[in-house]
């Protein structure tokens, strides 16, 4: 599952899945159709195969903007609080593609029977709106920093592949 030819990954996978299931909601970034961008955020549940599912309104702008263009940017960031140094806050980002899962689909009960039993008593309204819709966010790149000199690629929801990242990653000078 790690990067074999990296040690510096190793056991890096665990503590990925730890912090991004310690997470509610999920800080989106969109854009729309003229290219300009647009951050939110959304609750959300992880299936078992690493992608975010967010419940959303029609009449938001970052669901208009996951229908139109089919991506995603999904942000988890350690908190304020929390973190040790404001510079180095644990964050894990990930590139996503959108897919509206239709209603007629056994996913889209199972996965608002997951909403359910982890928001509470109003999902069973927002399930009656026409307006909300469940969107899958698959990721497909992504990055974990826990810290400086701490970061990581990543390629898959499943982090098939993990990637220390060192000076030599690093965009040349121009």
């Amino acid at each position: 599952m790690d990067d074999e030819t990296n040690p510096a990954a190793d056991g890096v996978a665990d503590e990925i899945r730890a912090f991004r299931d310690g997470f509610a909601s999920v800080i989106l970034a969109t854009v729309d159709d003229a290219g300009e961008p647009h951050s939110s955020y959304a609750p959300s549940v992880v299936d078992p195969m690493g992608c975010f599912h967010v419940f959303v309104s029609a009449l938001a702008q970052h669901t208009r903007n996951l229908q139109a263009n089919g991506r995603a940017g999904v942000l988890l960031i350690e908190s304020e609080a929390d973190a040790a140094n404001v510079f180095a806050r644990r964050r894990l980002t990930w590139n996503c593609r959108a897919e509206v899962v239709d209603r007629e689909q056994a996913q889209w009960g199972q996965i608002l029977d997951v909403f359910a039993a982890r928001f509470g008593a109003l999902v069973a309204t927002l399930r009656q709106l026409a307006d909300f819709q469940l969107v899958r966010l698959v990721p497909f790149s992504g990055r974990y920093v826990r810290g400086f000199g701490q970061a990581f690629s990543l390629e898959g929801p499943s982090l098939e592949h993990i990637h220390h990242l060192g000076p030599e990653d690093l965009p040349p000078q121009g």
